[in-house]
Formats: structure tokens, C-alpha cells, sequence
């Protein structure tokens, strides 16, 4: 598994660099699965890179598992939950709130499910 995080605040720069990325890591042989935040910029985008480019993607949520922050990427959650391979994650119970303590939380596990790490921006 490789994590892909970075700014929220994505440039146009990023925006192009980080789907090429992930469709580099989806023409290895052995492919990885790709770990990010489900969170605003970098999370989000390469969630849907991996999704387009069929590879299997999970999403750490910094909630319970019936939540999703931010709210405007239920769409995105569901596409994750309902492609093969590929899953939400929450270290938290069904219900919890989204609290500025969560992001940590979230972060360490997106960082002990990798082997590696991709930062962009």
C-alpha cells in the first residue's frame, strides 16, 4: 500500500502530477493499493485516479463509518465502497463525530498501512 496526502489547497501543477502518478503505480506489474484521507485535494483526487485507473483504493476516515467529511464526498465514499478491492476505513464507532483530534488519528493509520508515502504539495 502506498499513501497519496497532501495540500487541500491543490494547484493547477499538482492536479496534473498526481493522476500521472497513480497511473504510473497502475502500469507496475505488481501493483499497490493506494491509502489516502477521503479529504479535500490531494485525498480526494487520488482516490478518483485510482478508481479510473482500477486500482484499489482506501479511504481512512477521520469519523464513524457512517459519516464522511467533508460532507460533499458521499458520492466519492460510495464509489469506493462499491468497487471490488477497495474499502472505507474508520478507527472510530458508527456515529462518532468529526473532531480536530480525529485528523491525527486518521493520519497515523493512513501512515502504519503504508509502505510508503507520496506527498504532493
Amino acid at each position: 500500500m502506498i499513501s497519496v496526502v497532501g495540500t487541500r489547497d491543490i494547484s493547477t501543477y499538482g492536479r496534473e502530477w498526481c493522476p500521472k502518478i497513480i497511473q504510473a503505480i497502475a502500469d507496475c506489474p505488481n501493483r499497490a493499493s493506494i491509502v489516502s484521507g477521503l479529504a479535500l485535494g490531494v485525498d480526494s483526487l487520488a482516490h478518483k485516479a485510482a478508481l479510473s485507473f482500477g486500482i484499489p483504493t482506501l479511504a481512512v476516515l477521520p469519523c464513524g463509518i457512517n459519516e464522511v467529511a467533508p460532507a460533499g464526498h458521499w458520492e466519492l465514499a460510495e464509489k469506493i465502497r462499491n468497487s471490488p478491492n477497495c474499502a472505507l476505513l474508520s478507527d472510530f464507532p458508527p456515529g462518532y463525530p468529526v473532531t480536530k483530534g480525529n485528523f491525527l488519528r486518521r493520519n497515523r493509520i493512513i501512515a502504519g498501512l503504508s509502505s510508503s508515502t507520496i506527498l504532493i504539495e
